[in-house]
C-alpha cells in the first residue's frame, strides 16, 4: 500500500493532509481484497475518487498514528496499526519500540529517540532527536484514535 502524505505548517497549527491512491500495478494487488472493497480507485494520472470515505478516514488516521509512533522510535507498536492496513513489514514487527526520552522545549514536551550523527567521525555531542508532543504519543500509546467527522482536519495542534 502507498500512502502520500502532506503536511501543511500554519501559524496557529500544523493541517495533515493524506492520500490512500490505489497500487499501480497489478502485482501491488491485494488478492483478499475484492475491486468492490477498495477504499480508492485511480481515475485519471494524478486522480482518485474515494469509494468509501468512511473507510478512507480510518486508514488515514491509522497511518498517520504509524507514522507519528515510527517518528517517536515505537516501531513494534507502529507495526501493530501498518498491521490493520495491510502492510506487513517483517522488518518491523521485529524492531523492540526503542526507549523513550523527553525533551522539554519553549513549545512543548516531546518523547522520542536521540541518536548521534556521525559517531564514527568522533562528534559524539552532535545529536539528533525526533518526538512527538508528550501528550499525542500518551494517547497512541494507550489506544488508537476515533476516526473524526467529515470535513474535519485530521490534527491540529494550537
Amino acid at each position: 500500500m502507498t500512502v502520500v502524505v502532506a503536511t501543511c505548517l500554519l501559524d496557529d497549527g500544523t493541517e495533515v493532509y493524506v492520500l490512500d491512491p490505489p497500487p499501480d500495478r497489478p502485482e501491488d494487488e491485494h488478492p483478499e481484497m475484492k475491486s468492490s472493497d477498495k477504499v480508492s480507485e485511480r481515475t485519471g494520472k494524478n486522480s482518485w475518487r474515494i469509494r468509501d470515505p468512511k473507510a478512507f478516514r480510518e486508514r488515514t488516521i491509522i497511518a498517520e498514528e504509524s507514522n507519528l509512533l515510527k517518528w517517536a522510535g515505537q516501531y513494534h507498536t507502529a507495526s501493530l496499526r501498518d498491521e490493520r492496513l495491510g502492510r506487513n513489514r517483517p522488518e518491523l514487527i521485529a524492531m523492540p519500540d526503542a526507549p523513550l526520552e523527553t525533551k522539554r522545549t519553549d513549545v512543548g514536551i516531546f518523547r522520542g529517540t536521540e541518536e548521534p550523527l556521525f559517531p564514527k567521525l568522533g562528534l559524539r555531542s552532535l545529536r539528533m532527536f525526533t518526538g512527538v508532543d508528550e501528550d499525542v504519543l500518551n494517547e497512541l500509546l494507550i489506544q488508537p484514535r476515533e476516526p473524526e467527522e467529515p470535513g474535519a482536519r485530521l490534527r491540529h495542534m494550537p
